[in-house]
């Protein structure tokens, strides 16, 4: 990677408006619907405890709020509780990444940081049955976005992300990261869906969290 970039996966924590200030609690409101996913995909906050070099060790941060209505696609549990990632059916949910660049930390203007950086880092999801047939997933990729970081100063990022519907199951995703069309890690993740009834069944007896 060109000039000891450091591209850093960070993990895309926002607060669903759908959601009241119980959270998963509130039954009316705890579905997942295209404006909450639409909003994680564009909209999305950011900020993060620690970064570190995407090739070593890719970790996990993030503002420490709601996990609702998304999994990272790199990371096989919950990073705020460490839970697995469970769907009810009736969610919409998303699947995505961000990559970021810390390029004033690094010396380099933004347009280098987006042109041989950001431009340069792919993924691939594939998502199916935990013992079935798994289909490639197509990703959306936002606008690069800029970040003021407190320590690390200007940043510009990016999230590629997928936005499905899945019956109740456990689903196998495998996410592999490339820069320059050469792979440099692969992680799976899985992924639960379970049926509404279930759903309300766990929300009664406290085992639905969301947080």
């Amino acid at each position: 990677m060109p000039r000891g970039a450091i591209p850093v996966v960070v993990s895309t924590l926002l607060a669903i408006v759908s959601l009241n200030s119980e959270g998963a609690e509130n039954t009316t409101a705890g579905h997942c619907t295209p404006g909450d996913v639409t909003s994680l995909l564009q909209a999305f906050t950011i900020g993060f405890n620690y970064a570190s070099g995407f090739r070593e060790e890719i970790k996990i941060a993030g503002l420490g709020g709601a996990v609702h209505c998304q999994y990272r696609v790199f990371a096989p549990r919950k990073p705020s509780n460490g839970e697995p990632w469970a769907f009810c059916e009736q969610d919409i949910f998303l699947g995505g990444i961000v990559y970021m660049v810390p390029y004033q930390q690094l010396g380099l203007s933004r347009q280098y940081a987006i042109e041989e950086e950001l431009e340069k880092l792919d993924s691939t999801v594939l998502i199916g049955p935990v013992d079935g047939e798994q289909t490639e997933q197509t990703l959306l990729r936002v606008a690069n976005k800029d970040y003021v970081h407190p320590s690390l100063g200007n940043v510009v990022y990016t999230q590629l992300a997928f936005i499905a519907q899945r019956d109740p199951g456990i689903y196998r995703s495998t996410w592999t990261g490339y820069f320059m069309g050469s792979p440099m890690r692969s992680v799976e993740v899985e992924v639960e869906v379970v049926t509404h009834e279930e759903h309300l069944h766990r929300i009664d007896n406290g085992t639905w969290r969301t947080w």
